[in-house]
Order: C-alpha cells, then sequence, then structure tokens
C-alpha cells in the first residue's frame, strides 16, 4: 500500500501533518515497519490515519493496538507516581522558600514604606497650604461670574415668560373648546340615531 500526501488531504488531514509528511516523505512511502517507525519519530498520527481506515482494517489494528495501551498504562502509572511525589516535594521545598523571600521582601520594604510616607506628609500638607487659596480665588470668581449670568439671565427669562404667556393662554381656550366639541357631538349623537 502506498501512501501519498494527496491521499492524507482525502482523508482530510489537517495542514501540519500533510507538511509533516510531505517534508519526511516527499513521493509518498510504501507501507513498511520502517516508514512506520520512521513516520511515528516524525511526529506523524499513525494512529489517526488508521482510524480513518476501512472498517476491517480499523478492527484489526484497535484488537492489536489495545493491549500495546494497556501495557504503556501499567509502565506509565508507577513513572507518574513517582513523578508525583517528587514534584510535590520540590512544589513544597519551592513554597516554603517563596513564603521565606516574601517575608525577607516586607521586612526591607516596611522601613522603606514608613521612609516614604514620613517624607510625603509635608510634601502633601504644603500641595494643601498652596492649593487652598487657588481653590478660594476660584470660589470667588466663579461667584462672581455666577451673579452676573443671573443678572443677565433675569431680564431673558421675564421676557420669555412675558412672550410664553398668550401662546400658554391660547393653548389653553383652544383646548377647552376642543373638549367642549367633543362633549356636545356626543350629546348630539343619539338624537342622530
Amino acid at each position: 500500500m502506498k501512501i501519498t500526501a494527496e491521499a492524507l488531504k482525502r482523508l482530510n488531514a489537517c495542514a501540519d501533518q500533510v507538511a509533516l509528511f510531505e517534508q519526511h516523505f516527499p513521493e509518498g512511502c510504501i507501507v513498511t515497519e520502517e516508514a512506520a517507525l520512521k513516520a511515528a519519530a516524525a511526529g506523524l498520527d499513525v494512529a489517526w490515519f488508521m482510524r480513518r481506515q476501512e472498517r476491517p482494517l480499523r478492527e484489526a489494528y484497535e484488537q492489536q493496538e489495545q493491549p500495546l495501551w494497556e501495557a504503556y498504562a501499567r509502565q506509565k502509572r508507577p513513572l507518574r507516581e513517582a513523578y508525583g511525589q517528587q514534584e510535590r516535594l520540590l512544589w513544597e521545598a519551592y513554597t516554603q522558600q517563596a513564603r521565606l523571600l516574601w517575608e525577607a521582601h516586607e521586612r526591607q520594604e516596611r522601613p522603606l514604606r514608613e521612609a516614604y510616607a514620613q517624607q510625603e506628609r509635608p510634601l502633601r500638607e504644603a500641595y494643601a497650604q498652596q492649593e487652598q487659596p487657588l481653590r478660594e480665588a476660584y470660589a470667588q470668581q466663579e461667584r462672581l461670574l455666577r451673579e452676573a449670568y443671573e443678572r443677565q439671565e433675569r431680564p431673558l427669562r421675564e421676557a420669555y415668560a412675558q412672550q410664553e404667556r398668550p401662546l400658554w393662554e391660547a393653548y389653553e381656550r383652544q383646548r377647552a373648546l376642543c373638549a367642549c366639541r367633543v362633549l356636545l357631538a356626543a350629546e348630539e349623537e343619539p338624537t342622530r340615531a
């Protein structure tokens, strides 16, 4: 059986796997044990390829692959447990040393923070002292601007009210007439019927 990049594409292989196949097998390959080992060493997903084969081939592969997987899992278990134990010891040592480093940092940083606060306090007080007259001057100038605005706005408001009053009164009269017409029309309805 010959495998080609085109055959992998027809099986919808991902682009990375097709490129990797073309890199290691530019002319394609005949299925041999040597080619299978080369494909596995290159990182090609041989199991993916086998899962896309016709049912009898796929079942035969799965039947032979199952005991291999079980043996792998059995051999991996003690390795994983040993890794877990060693990693746990490393993590405990790391967290203990990190805590000691943090405590040392805190001890060294505390006097710096206190010195900063001590030096910053007079600066803040000087700022507040210098800023107070500015704030007072702003408030005084803003009050004068507001008073000038109110003096200039008052005649405008009065003129507006004077011009708006007859419009409102005319609207009210029209609204009353409208209500009257609706009521009169309602009274005439029974007599029309």
